[in-house]
């Protein structure tokens, strides 16, 4: 009886957050979409710089390795200029690829630290026996090979599973990192720890909620990117990936922005937001004839 009754207060707390979210949607709806355009906007620029670039070294990959498969001469001093050029233009290509996910990282991070400001404004232990298990398991698809298709798939579904769950504490601690002052790193991890408890089981929701989301929603993209032949329809398709994906950050920060701060009030804690405006104290003592110039 109780622990149906905690079910349905957990259920109702879930719904509760959602609707919260309604809410900051119609009170902040043109920051939350300027901020998502923003976002949009930047992963896109990044998105078309990086297969501009890409798109180059590969083509003078292409070139010359056609080049090589027309050299007719083993021996030749072409081939092995060939090979250098073909060794640059992979490392190139590398580079590219590593000099745009520092920028990629940075447009994360401000949409997420936008995304809870904008919302805030509105309103592990087991790794050895872990790993003792692979080995176990491991041993046993090498004799059983047949066994290994359902081991990968039951071992996918449930290390999915323990790592949305797991993944409560660091939203949380995100949301903390960009909210409270001089709170970053662990120090928000931990405090997000002893923050989330007793509503640990309600993150884990709307982390699985929106995880399902972008989990479908990059499925429904890869079929229909698939059935298409055209360069610029993949780009299209890439780019609509990108604002659905923008979107979904934005209501799973909102989310975790109002989770943060209905477990401050079910700790009694005071909300304190960086940024916000401090009194000084000016004494209550009336003054003195001796105090007057």
């Amino acid at each position: 009886m109780y622990g149906s009754a905690m079910e349905g207060y957990e259920l109702l707390g879930f719904v509760g957050i959602l609707k919260e979210c309604l809410k900051i949607l119609s009170k902040n709806g043109k920051l939350m979409a300027t901020i998502t355009t923003i976002s949009i906007l930047l992963n896109s620029l990044l998105f078309f710089t990086n297969i501009f670039f890409t798109n180059l070294a590969v083509r003078n990959l292409i070139a010359k390795e056609t080049l090589l498969s027309f050299t007719t001469n083993p021996n030749s001093s072409d081939i092995s200029k060939l090979f250098i050029d073909i060794m640059r233009e992979i490392q190139i290509i590398i580079k590219v690829q590593l000099t745009f996910m520092l920028p990629s990282l940075i447009v994360s991070l401000f949409s997420m630290a936008s995304f809870v400001l904008a919302s805030a404004v509105a309103c592990c232990g087991y790794f050895f026996l872990f790993s003792a298990i692979l080995i176990s398991l491991g041993i046993t698809c090498i004799d059983h090979p047949l066994v290994l298709l359902p081991i990968v798939l039951t071992l996918g579904v449930f290390s999915s599973i323990f790592l949305i769950y797991l993944m409560v504490v660091w939203e949380l601690g995100s949301v903390i990192s960009v909210i409270e002052e001089n709170c970053y790193g662990i120090e928000a991890l931990g405090k997000a720890s002893e923050l989330v408890k007793g509503k640990r089981l309600l993150g884990f929701a709307l982390n699985f909620l929106f995880t399902l989301i972008m989990a479908l929603e990059v499925c429904s993209f890869t079929m229909i990117r698939n059935d298409q032949k055209w360069v610029s329809t993949h780009i299209v398709i890439v780019f609509l990936l990108i604002g659905f994906n923008g979107l979904a950050m934005m209501l799973l920060y909102m989310s975790f922005t109002v989770l943060y701060f209905q477990c401050k009030k079910i700790h009694g804690e005071e909300i304190e937001l960086q940024g916000s405006l401090e009194y000084s104290k000016i004494p209550s003592n009336h003054l003195v004839a001796e105090d007057l110039p």
